[in-house]
C-alpha cells in the first residue's frame, strides 16, 4: 500500500459566540470544535473550522503519484488539548461552496482581528467590500445552517446531499485524532478539474468545513466540551494533512511462482 500526504494551504476556526462572530483566527496554532456559554445565559454557541488544500498539489498526486490507480483519501487532523468532553461524539466534513481568505488573526488578539474568514465574513478584500457568507439563494444544493439562537447568519456554506458529507464517530476514551474518509469529496474535485463537471457530478475545491451535526450544535442547553486540534501553523510535527492511499502492488507470473513488489 502506498501513502502520500499533502499539507494545508490555509485553515481557521470560526465562532458563533456573540463576542466572536467577527474574530479571525487564521494565524492560530489551534483549530477547535467547542461550545461557549454566553455570560448570563444558558446558551452554548458552537465553533467550526475550515481547511483547504491546494488544487495544484491534489492534481499532482492524482496525475503523478497514483497514476490512474483507484485511491482513497483521508483527512487527518491531530488532537491537542481537550476539555470537559461529552461521552460520545460525531464530527462531520462537508465541501465548502464559497471561497474564503485565511487571514492572520489570532484568538487572543486585542483588539480582535478580522482580516480574513470569520463567522460573519468569508473574505478580506477591503473594509468596504468584504464578502459575507451567503446563506440563501447561493446555489440550490448549497446551504449554510445556523441555529435559531445565533445572533446572525453566517458560519460557512457547503454542498449538501448524501454523497457530500463524510463523518466519524468516537468516544472520549478513544484516540481523539480525526481520520475521516473524504474520498468522495476529492473525487468530486477531480471531476471538476478534468471533466469540467459541476454539481452534482463535480464541485470546485474551496476546502472542507469540519463541524458537529446541526442537531448537536443547536442543543443550546448543554456543551459537548472542547475538542482542539493542531493547525497548519503549529510548531509541532502534527499539522493537518490529506493522505492519499492506493495499492501499488505489482505481480509477475513465472511458472507457478507469484512475486509482488
Amino acid at each position: 500500500m502506498a501513502y502520500y500526504s499533502i499539507f494545508p494551504e490555509k485553515d481557521a476556526t470560526i465562532y458563533s459566540h456573540p463576542n466572536r462572530t467577527g474574530l479571525n483566527t487564521g494565524g492560530d496554532e489551534i483549530l477547535e470544535l467547542l461550545e461557549e456559554k454566553d455570560s448570563g445565559k444558558e446558551v452554548y454557541y458552537p465553533s467550526r473550522f475550515l481547511i483547504k488544500f491546494k488544487n495544484t498539489e491534489i492534481k499532482d498526486v492524482i496525475e503523478n503519484k497514483t497514476q490512474g490507480i483507484s485511491f482513497n483519501t483521508h483527512l487527518e487532523v491531530f488532537s491537542a488539548e481537550n476539555k470537559s468532553l461529552y461521552a460520545n461524539h460525531i464530527v462531520q466534513v462537508y465541501a465548502v461552496s464559497q471561497s474564503w481568505d485565511e487571514g492572520t488573526g489570532r484568538f487572543k488578539n486585542n483588539p480582535t482581528s478580522s482580516n480574513g474568514v470569520t463567522w460573519e465574513m468569508r473574505t478580506n478584500t477591503g473594509s468596504s467590500t468584504r464578502s459575507k457568507w451567503t446563506t440563501s439563494s447561493f446555489a440550490s444544493n448549497s446551504t449554510g445552517s445556523c441555529c435559531d439562537f445565533m445572533p446572525i447568519s453566517g458560519g460557512g456554506t457547503w454542498w449538501t446531499g448524501a454523497n457530500f458529507v463524510a463523518e466519524t464517530s468516537f468516544s472520549n476514551a478513544d484516540n481523539l485524532d480525526l481520520d475521516i474518509n473524504v474520498t468522495n469529496l476529492v473525487k468530486f474535485f477531480s471531476a471538476s478539474y478534468y471533466q469540467g463537471a459541476s454539481y452534482p457530478t463535480g464541485i470546485e475545491n474551496e476546502g472542507f468545513i469540519i463541524k458537529k451535526p446541526i442537531a448537536t450544535e443547536c442543543d443550546a442547553s448543554a456543551s459537548f466540551g472542547e475538542l482542539q486540534y493542531f493547525s497548519a501553523d503549529t510548531h509541532t510535527i502534527y499539522p493537518p494533512k490529506l493522505t492519499f492511499k492506493w495499492d501499488d502492488s505489482s505481480y509477475s507470473h513465472s511458472g507457478t511462482t507469484l512475486t509482488s513488489g
